[in-house]
């Protein structure tokens, strides 16, 4: 008996002193940007743009398409975005990663 209780105590003062195991990044969701508009603000150079295409299935069996071609203020923003876009639309993916200044 006596050992059961120092094996649960042992074990109780390791996972007090372990820590927290380590969290995800949170992903803010952002807003994509009209890339003429933030051009003209911040210069062609400085913008961020992306592509994305995917689907989503409906509660009826059928595929609901998703595209936009937005542009950011940042890569942070741009990547946010393209992960919730991933994450809301998870079929189908086609996507242009995040590049820097307008074409």
């Amino acid at each position: 008996m006596r050992t059961a209780v120092v094996t649960l105590a042992s074990i109780a003062t390791a996972l007090l002193f372990a820590g927290q195991p380590a969290q995800a990044k949170a992903h803010p969701r952002v807003a994509g940007l009209a890339c003429a508009p933030l051009a003209q603000r911040v210069g062609p150079a400085n913008v961020w743009r992306t592509y994305f295409f995917g689907e989503r299935e409906t509660l009826f069996g059928s595929r609901w398409p998703f595209t936009a071609a937005p542009c950011f203020r940042t890569l942070s923003d741009c990547q946010n975005w393209l992960y919730w876009a991933q994450t809301d639309y998870p079929l189908e993916h086609e996507i242009d990663r995040c590049r820097r200044g307008l074409r």
